[in-house]
């Protein structure tokens, strides 16, 4: 599935009301709700917490926070955005994917779609900041991603 900006703006809005509707407010909710699933009671979407190992070191875990789009009845598919937080080391995570390149944002894989999945690294684990950078997304247009 290609995804544009306005799916991913998309994306990113209903990630963003997720949390805010099952008050997801800071770290601790985050840390409170691993391994639990939340429902979008719009299009069946859901977003889940959970604990991964780290991208620097995997002796340590991540909490992950990652929007999921429903395929099937039965069959969820991942999609973004996704937050990695990391208390211990002191930074957190925003993963998305888009067929643009982000500005702030590095790539580090191309999907079959040609979608490019795209990391920031804030070194912050303040979970307000990093919803307040997500918010940022839904302001770009079109003219301000690199092609």
């Amino acid at each position: 599935m290609k995804i544009d900006l306005n799916c991913m703006q998309r994306f990113t809005r209903n990630f963003l009301r997720i949390l805010a509707e099952n008050e997801i407010l800071q770290f601790e909710d985050v840390k409170n709700n691993v391994g639990t699933y939340f429902h979008d009671g719009i299009n069946s979407n859901i977003v889940l917490i959970t604990l991964v190992p780290s991208f620097h070191n995997k002796e340590i875990l991540d909490y992950t926070v990652t929007y999921f789009l429903k395929e099937k009845p039965t069959n969820y598919i991942e999609a973004t955005p996704s937050i990695r937080i990391n208390p211990k080391i002191g930074y957190s995570n925003i993963i998305i994917k888009a067929d643009k390149k982000i500005p702030g944002y590095d790539n580090f894989y191309v999907d079959k779609s040609l979608n490019v999945l795209q990391m920031r690294t804030l070194q912050f684990t303040y979970l307000p900041i990093i919803k307040g950078e997500l918010e940022k997304l839904l302001e770009l247009n079109k003219a301000a991603l690199f092609h």
